[in-house]
């Protein structure tokens, strides 16, 4: 994997130059009447935007993998709340959560920001690692078992057709969406450590480096999201 790796990352170190997006919520096509009649996250005018940048949101573990996430990410985190263990505020919109039966196929969102940000489960993982820093085991267990539970759930679907790469992009095994959730699980072997969470890194290990999804060469062109995939796949 090493090898497959390092090939990669070489065809990918022009990446660097091409600036990575502000923030990924700006590029989300308009939709009309979201769950709880909120308006659409691009709809915003900037200065909501600037404000809700402002506001601090969930805090982040002390681990390296948990902070590391956040990579071009603070918008979402300063502007989204997970209040233990059922009610979810992603960019204004609050939902409901049952994390022991958390569906990542439809989930509690409409936007296509918001849903993103769901899928990735990061404000889940964070959560884990956060209880097992302050000695909370009961706490950490059950936020980790929950994750776990969801992500083999939905296991990824493949590529092997295109009508399977269309059903993998719009159930979460998109690259957006399956390198986020790597790092949610990077950051949830704080919790638990790496045994645990091993099967599950591998599987989006393995999406990640669909010639289908990558993005990045041969298939396509040099591209930010490949350079960040890059990334993650190091630290697995």
């Amino acid at each position: 994997m090493r090898r497959t790796l390092t090939t990669i990352v070489i065809g990918c170190a022009a990446a660097v130059l091409i600036p990575l997006a502000p923030a990924p919520a700006t590029a989300v096509p308009a939709q009309d009447g979201g769950p709880g009649g909120k308006r659409e996250w691009t709809q915003l005018a900037r200065p909501d935007q600037k404000r809700l940048a402002a506001v601090v949101g969930d805090p982040i573990p002390n681990n390296a993998y948990c902070r590391r996430s956040l990579n071009r990410l603070e918008l979402f985190r300063n502007s989204s709340k997970f209040e233990w263990p059922a009610t979810l505020t992603i960019l204004e919109e609050t939902a409901p959560v049952d994390i022991n039966n958390l569906d990542l196929f439809l989930g509690p969102y409409e936007d296509p920001s918001r849903r993103l940000w769901f899928r990735s489960l990061l404000w889940l993982s964070w959560r884990a690692a956060l209880f097992a820093e302050k000695g909370q085991t009961a706490e950490a267990t059950t936020a980790a078992r929950a994750m776990l539970k969801a992500v083999n759930g939905y296991p990824d679907p493949g590529s092997s057709t295109p009508e399977l790469l269309a059903f993998s992009n719009a159930v979460g095994w998109d690259e957006g969406t399956a390198f986020r959730r790597a790092e949610a699980l990077l950051c949830l072997t704080a919790a638990v450590g790496v045994a645990e969470v091993e099967p599950a890194l591998r599987m989006h290990a393995a999406a990640l480096l669909d010639p289908n999804r990558y993005m990045g060469p041969p298939n396509r062109s040099v591209h930010n999201h490949g350079l960040l995939a890059n990334l993650v796949l190091l630290d697995i």
